[in-house]
């Protein structure tokens, strides 16, 4: 699948460097396109949810993000060649990569329908 997503980063003289990366066997066969992120990472900083870009959607983009959510995909970063974890310290497991997003039943969000984010 292809999320809609933010413009690529402009490439500062570090990352033209190291623009191109080798493939190890499992990403080959598994068909992985390595791309620059478009934001910064800092190690040991702990930073919250934040807007990288704003897009608008057409509908048929809507009805695919949908159904991405209601099948519940995930987005795998990869970080220096390192899967990046999401973590519950609450429930103690880690599990590679986000969800694309969560369906909200009507007793969470106090509608009539579920709720996409």
């Amino acid at each position: 699948y292809d999320l809609p997503s933010c413009d690529a980063p402009v490439m500062n003289n570090f990352r033209r460097k190291h623009k191109t990366q080798r493939k190890n066997l499992g990403a080959r066969l598994q068909g992985l396109e390595l791309k620059p992120a478009p934001y910064v990472l800092k190690i040991l900083q702990n930073i919250n949810c934040m807007t990288l870009c704003e897009r608008n959607l057409g509908f048929r983009e809507v009805k695919s993000l949908r159904k991405l959510v209601e099948r519940q995909y995930r987005v795998h970063f990869t970080f220096d060649q390192l899967p990046v974890l999401m973590r519950s310290s609450e429930l103690n497991y880690a599990v590679r990569g986000y969800p694309v997003g969560f369906k909200a039943p009507p007793s969470y969000t106090g509608l009539d329908h579920d709720e996409f984010y």
